[in-house]
C-alpha cells in the first residue's frame, strides 16, 4: 500500500532530533531556512539553505542546529515508477546536496505543493501528483552534492563516534562486544562510550540494536525469509529473543509489522 505525504514545519530556536531515525520510505528533505548537521547512515554532512537531502528507506539518520524551516517530501517505494525509483536510489548515494534555485521557483513549489497538500488532505492522487511534479525538477542542474564533513574540520569526539558508527555497520550481524568494538578502533571503552552517548543520544549497543531492527523492517517488507532466518541474519540469537526484541522497540511483532506492509 503506497504512501506519499508532503509536511512543512518550521522552529524558531534551536533544535536537535532526541533520537536516530529509520523509516520504510524515502525522506525527501528540503531545508528552506537555516543550517543544519545531518547524520546518515555513516555520514556527516553541514547544510546550508536552501538545500536537500536524499534518505533511502530504512537508512538510520537525524539531523541537528539551528532554527530551520523544511519540507519532507515522503513517498514509499510502491508509489513511485521504476525510473523514479532509481533516481531516488542514486541520489540517495551521495545523500546531501545544495539546491540551486536562485530564482526561487522551485522554493515557492516546494511551499505551494505543501499548502495544496494540507488543505487537501483527502486527495491522495492531487498529493502524488504534486510530488511527481517535484520530482521532475530534481536533477543534476539543480542539485549540487555536498561533500562529507572533512576529518580536519570534524571533532575528534564526531569523528571517534563515525568510525564505530561504520564498523558496527559492517558488522551488526555478529556477535561484537563492547570490548571488541573499542579494541578494533584502539578507543578505550570509557571514551568511546562518552563520545558516542553525546553524539548519538543513545549507548552504542542500543545503536547495534536499532540498527539490527532496521535492518529486520527491510527484510520483513522485501522477502519472505522466516523469522528464525531474519533473526540469524540480524544478529539475534533466536527468533523468540528477535520478536521479543522487535515488539518492545516497534510496538507490534514482527508477524504483524509484515502483515501490515
Amino acid at each position: 500500500m503506497g504512501f506519499i505525504e508532503i509536511d512543512l514545519r518550521k522552529r524558531e530556536k534551536n533544535w536537535s532530533m532526541s533520537k536516530l531515525q529509520s523509516h520504510d520510505y524515502f525522506e525527501i528533505y528540503f531545508l528552506l531556512e537555516g543550517k543544519r548537521r545531518l547524520f546518515v547512515d555513516d555520514k556527516i554532512f553541514n547544510i546550508c539553505a536552501p538545500a536537500a537531502c536524499v534518505i533511502p528507506p530504512f537508512c538510520m539518520h537525524k539531523t541537528e542546529g539551528s532554527a530551520y524551516k523544511r519540507i519532507n517530501v515522503n513517498v514509499s517505494a510502491d508509489s513511485l515508477s521504476d525510473r523514479e525509483l532509481d533516481f531516488l536510489h542514486r541520489l540517495s548515494k551521495m545523500a546531501a546536496f545544495q539546491l540551486n534555485t536562485e530564482d526561487g521557483f522551485f522554493i515557492n513549489l516546494l511551499e505551494r505543493a505543501s499548502d495544496l497538500s494540507r488543505t487537501h488532505t483527502d486527495e491522495e492522487r492531487l498529493t502524488a501528483s504534486l510530488v511527481r511534479v517535484i520530482l521532475s525538477f530534481l536533477s543534476e542542474d539543480t542539485l549540487t552534492p555536498y561533500d562529507e564533513e572533512n576529518p580536519e574540520n570534524a571533532s575528534k569526539s564526531d569523528m571517534a563516534v563515525m568510525q564505530a558508527v561504520t564498523y558496527i555497520k559492517n558488522h551488526f550481524h555478529e556477535e561484537l562486544s563492547l570490548d571488541e568494538l573499542c579494541n578494533a578502533l584502539f578507543v578505550s571503552k570509557n571514551t568511546l562510550c562518552s563520545k558516542f552517548r553525546s553524539v548519538m543520544n543513545c549507548s552504542v549497543m542500543e545503536y547495534r540494536s536499532f540498527l539490527r531492527i532496521s535492518k529486520a523492517k527491510e527484510l520483513l517488507k522485501s522477502t519472505k525469509l522466516s523469522l528464525s532466518a531474519i533473526a540469524d541474519r540480524c544478529g539475534f540469537s533466536s527468533a523468540n529473543y528477535f520478536s521479543l526484541i522487535f515488539k518492545r522497540t516497534v510496538g507490534i511483532s514482527p508477524i504483524n509489522y509484515r502483515k501490515a506492509m
